[in-house]
């Protein structure tokens, strides 16, 4: 099956006028119409309705030309989706392994949470969120394991970098002890939660994305 720039290559090339002159007809600069018919660069969606009014196909034609679109949008989508997973899996692989330097720390399969960090009777969960995208869905994983066991008393969710929108999240979370941490923050929440000593850093987020 034709791709969407394998088509408006073939409509543009019929439509009578030169690849300068359909570019400015739809406003569009002769770099940006290169790269919209060499498949390096998906239109928008207002870019290709302006394409296809200067195309004057039939509606058959238009139809089908939203319909590639929508397909390959929706591959553009995924392919963003699987890059985001891995730098999570990145994330959490690298937090676990600083995390089981100091403590005893095992994987939840489930992910509902990525890690427990125990100590006797203490059981702590460790969301490996990254970055916070979708806080109440969050909310709803850590509200989750407190229905599940009444040893939990705090809940972490730790993040890359410290973000100033934590503060309104914080506000969510507040009801259900879900705490925001890098991961240096996380080590000295634990060492305290421990009984382990651990040094005094001022401020309350602390910037840490290699976890070395």
């Amino acid at each position: 099956m034709a791709l969407l720039h394998q088509i408006l290559q073939d409509a543009i090339a019929n439509s009578g006028l030169n690849k300068g002159d359909f570019a400015k007809a739809c406003g569009l600069s002769r770099t940006s119409l290169f790269h919209i018919l060499n498949g390096t660069s998906l239109p928008k969606k207002p870019t290709l309705n302006r394409i296809s009014k200067v195309l004057k196909k039939d509606q058959e034609f238009l139809k089908h030309l939203d319909q590639l679109y929508q397909s390959e949008l929706l591959q553009k989508f995924n392919s963003r989706s699987k890059v985001v997973k891995t730098e999570q899996e990145h994330f959490r692989a690298r937090l676990f392994s600083k995390i089981k330097r100091k403590f005893d720390c095992s994987v939840e399969e489930s992910r509902i949470p990525d890690f427990w960090v125990n100590s006797n009777s203490v059981e702590v969960p460790v969301f490996a969120e990254m970055r916070i995208t979708e806080p109440y869905n969050l909310l709803g994983r850590a509200q989750s394991l407190y229905a599940k066991s009444e040893r939990i008393t705090k809940i972490f969710a730790c993040v890359s970098v410290a973000n100033s929108i934590h503060e309104t999240y914080k506000q969510i979370f507040a009801t259900s002890n879900l705490e925001i941490v890098t991961s240096d923050l996380l080590i000295r929440e634990l060492n305290q939660i421990f009984g382990r000593k651990t040094s005094t850093v001022s401020g309350h987020f602390m910037v840490d994305i290699s976890m070395d």
